[in-house]
């Protein structure tokens, strides 16, 4: 047996301003708790817990909204309490002042509660205030929204998640992965990783596989690989190593989820 890890970076992050959003249903930011890097000081009034009050107002002289000290990479967090398979999130900036400050936040989804989940979306344009964009129905417990890599205040009047709670089983979503060793240029050997995918969690037949990316170079010293297809991540561990024509082969059950602990 032998541990092989390769990290896949996934492109297939939602951006943001979709014309097709689904907005129907409860409004599950409302239940939820919500916590924030810092408040504004000396206003605390500005709290995490104004961006699932209900109000859209985007005045905050008229109606207080979410506001942190400048600090280097501010973020809010939104605990749903349950997992949930988030279809959409709206953001509502404020209005009254500096809706640039919210320009390049990252929207994340998962289920750790350290703002490290997979991004669901990047706002790149604050020209309107009520920003919508569609996750797709990443899993995850918590919401957040990170200003990453510089100093800023993080400012949002409201805060709307839609979707499903998610069921309870893990619910299988890949059957197996091939990591085939294959010759680069100038001899550097890169990994080769195919993998055979659901297109839903409910889904009995999996589409063929699909080719999902290149490593280069191989380090044995990494230990588990996440492969990322159709904005949902999984995780492969405990590999098993075979050869088949000269080639390694691996495989391994893959489940849908958000934690390498399966």
């Amino acid at each position: 047996m032998m541990h092989v890890g390769i990290l896949l970076t996934s492109v297939l992050i939602g951006w943001v301003q979709s014309s097709h959003n689904f907005l129907s249903g409860t409004n599950l930011a409302i239940s939820g708790e919500a916590q924030q890097s810092s408040v504004y000081s000396p206003a605390p009034q500005f709290s995490a817990a104004t961006a699932i009050d209900g109000i859209e107002e985007t005045n905050i002289y008229k109606s207080p909204c979410v506001l942190t000290n400048r600090n280097h990479e501010p973020w809010w967090r939104l605990d749903l309490k349950k997992r949930y398979k988030i279809r959409t999130v709206v953001i509502v900036n404020r209005g009254d002042c500096c809706s640039e400050r919210l320009k390049g936040a990252q929207i994340r989804v998962g289920n750790s509660p350290d703002n490290n989940n997979p991004v669901c979306a990047i706002i790149t344009d604050t020209a309107k205030v009520s920003i919508t964009v569609s996750c797709y129905g990443i899993e995850g417990r918590y919401i957040s929204v990170v200003i990453p890599e510089r100093a800023e205040y993080l400012q949002l009047c409201e805060v709307k998640v839609y979707g499903e709670e998610s069921p309870n089983h893990k619910g299988k979503i890949c059957w197996e992965c091939w990591l085939g060793f294959s010759k680069g240029r100038n001899g550097i050997s890169y990994i080769v990783i195919i993998i055979h995918y659901y297109s839903d969690f409910w889904h009995s037949t999996p589409n063929l596989g699909r080719l999902i990316g290149f490593i280069s170079p191989i380090s044995p010293k990494l230990r588990n690989v996440i492969c990322s297809y159709s904005r949902v991540t999984v995780f492969l561990t405990n590999l098993h190593r075979g050869r088949t024509n000269g080639s390694i082969l691996y495989c391994a059950p893959i489940w849908q989820g958000n934690s390498v602990n399966i």
